[in-house]
């Protein structure tokens, strides 16, 4: 999907993303996981989506963390879930720098990683598919 929507991971992000696709090859076991991820490459954006949340994440992953399951699909990190709410909330940017006691820039920089894993081309739209996702009340 990341190469349809023109993505590329953020530096920060890609040691995550390795540690999370490191995890999901021990859970699910090689041949597993090397056929979900061939199906996963074959499938456009909409059925991707709906793929991904249809997923029933396994006990070794889910245990691992305390994130909802959605978010894990979703390749959501803790601190993003953390500033989607506020971006659900009406929150700029600056207004989730001061309450988190980040940089201006880095609450801008999770914000555009939200939307680009969420494949949506707004805040509010990222927050609908949050919400229909089950992330958000």
């Amino acid at each position: 999907m990341r190469r349809e929507i023109g993505d590329e991971l953020f530096p920060i992000e890609e040691e995550f993303v390795a540690g999370a696709i490191a995890e999901a090859r021990r859970a699910l076991g090689a041949e597993a996981f090397q056929a979900a991820w061939e199906t996963g490459e074959s499938l456009s954006y909409a059925p991707l989506v709906a793929e991904t949340l249809a997923l029933e994440v396994p006990a070794a992953l889910s245990a691992s963390t305390d994130l909802p399951p959605a978010a894990l699909a979703l390749g959501l990190t803790a601190r993003e879930i953390d500033v989607l709410r506020l971006v659900a909330a009406g929150r700029s940017d600056k207004e989730i720098a001061g309450l988190l006691g980040i940089s201006r820039h880095t609450a801008s920089n999770h914000v555009t990683a939200i939307r680009t894993k969420l494949a949506a081309p707004s805040r509010t739209a990222a927050v609908t598919v949050a919400r229909e996702a089950g992330l958000l009340r």
